[in-house]
């Protein structure tokens, strides 16, 4: 495997008009491992030389994407990082507008076999450079265990894989770990987008291993005031946010889920569900032969170029960063496997029917509740002190 430079991938653009691209770029390769050298956000303003540390950058680097917009045709210092990037024998990926005609690319502006691709906004000229970047680095990523990586779970191709992944293999066992999983229970209709795969595999007898995070915890509650900022500071509020009644819901399906007597039968033999209260980490499906893995974070949606967000003041947690397919077999896959079975064994009071107790509780008197759990929380920690 070839040497990891500090910033294996070089973006050269217009900063006029191609700003945006570079930006969105970056943060697609970053979030896949790939950390990406864009001169305005990667040399500091009070550099003295920024031309000569691009060109460093660019004999450094091991790809070069070449973003071409029609003032990057007209660019010099463009052209200069071309040439040092050919004469480098870089890995060249040539990104142009669809807007940018043909006569309007200088000639010798390439002049060896390059990568060409054609993109029509940020996004997807992000899913074709990663597309590229994954079938060239590929080697890498089998070491890694990664087989392939999404742009996001928003990703038509993550669904596709899901259901392959669902449907070709029968597995004993399918585990989750999650949030709430609102696509796959509590949800009817076409809102219920994976009920279909859910109900085949227990009917196949798969076993389900679920875990979610408890509605009445510290975790979900800083999870709606992240999402929120300060609607739900207060428990009376946190009970009539959406989180939690999306939360709750899923329980409740759950506890009765909404099919078939049949079918019903054996989702509540074969899904046994556990609930935690711990800092949200990873959200993991792990299927036969591969398990799916995406970061959790707290980014603010309004800061996404080009997104239609109706509160440019959200937060999420989940659904807009790659989305790693990852073997079960490799380091990577046996890792996460025992971070799951870590959680879980946490989690072997928490099963469905308590958790629903501790609901029911919560919404009755939320304050007797609060104080009833602080005070059962510091009976164990005395106990873990001062043990008998």
């Amino acid at each position: 495997m070839a040497t990891q430079q500090k910033h294996p991938v070089f973006i050269s653009y217009a900063m006029e008009d191609g700003q945006e691209y570079a930006e969105n770029l970056k943060n697609v390769l970053d979030g896949i491992g790939l950390p990406t050298f864009v001169a305005h956000k990667t040399i500091p303003v009070s550099f003295k030389n920024p031309s000569a540390r691009m060109l460093q950058a660019v004999d450094e680097c091991q790809y070069f994407v070449l973003v071409l917009t029609p003032a990057a045709c007209k660019s010099i210092p463009v052209q200069k990082e071309i040439t040092q990037a050919i004469n480098g024998k870089k890995t060249i990926i040539a990104c142009k507008r669809q807007d940018v005609p043909r006569s309007l690319i200088p000639s010798d502006f390439i002049k060896n076999d390059v990568q060409r691709l054609r993109f029509e906004n940020a996004q997807s000229l992000a899913k074709q450079v990663v597309h590229v970047l994954v079938e060239t680095t590929q080697g890498f990523l089998d070491e890694s265990g990664i087989n392939r990586v999404f742009l996001s779970r928003h990703d038509p191709e993550y669904a596709r894989e899901l259901e392959r992944c669902f449907l070709n293999k029968t597995a004993d066992e399918i585990l989750m770990l999650g949030l709430s999983f609102r696509d796959w229970f509590g949800k009817d209709g076409s809102e219920h987008k994976y009920g279909n795969l859910l109900e085949g595999a227990v009917r196949r007898g798969t076993k389900f291993k679920v875990l979610l995070v408890d509605p009445t915890s510290e975790t979900a509650r800083e999870r709606a005031l992240v999402e929120k900022e300060k609607d739900f500071e207060d428990d009376e509020k946190l009970v009539k946010s959406e989180l939690y009644r999306d939360m709750k819901k899923v329980m409740k399906w759950l506890k009765d889920p909404q099919v078939d007597s049949e079918t019903k039968n054996l989702m509540k033999t074969n899904i046994e569900a556990r609930f935690y209260d711990s800092l949200l980490s990873v959200y993991v499906i792990k299927t036969a032969d591969y398990m799916f893995i995406e970061q959790y974070h707290t980014g603010k949606l309004g800061i996404l170029r080009g997104k239609k967000i109706d509160d440019p003041d959200d937060w999420c947690h989940g659904g807009y960063v790659p989305v790693f397919l990852v073997k079960n077999t490799s380091d990577f896959g046996r890792l996460m496997s025992d971070h799951f079975a870590n959680i879980w064994e946490k989690a072997k009071e928490n099963n469905l029917e308590k958790t629903l107790v501790k609901v029911n509780a919560l919404e009755i008197n939320p304050k007797s509740f609060r104080m009833e759990q602080f005070v059962k929380s510091t009976k164990r920690k005395c106990s873990d002190l001062c043990p008998t």
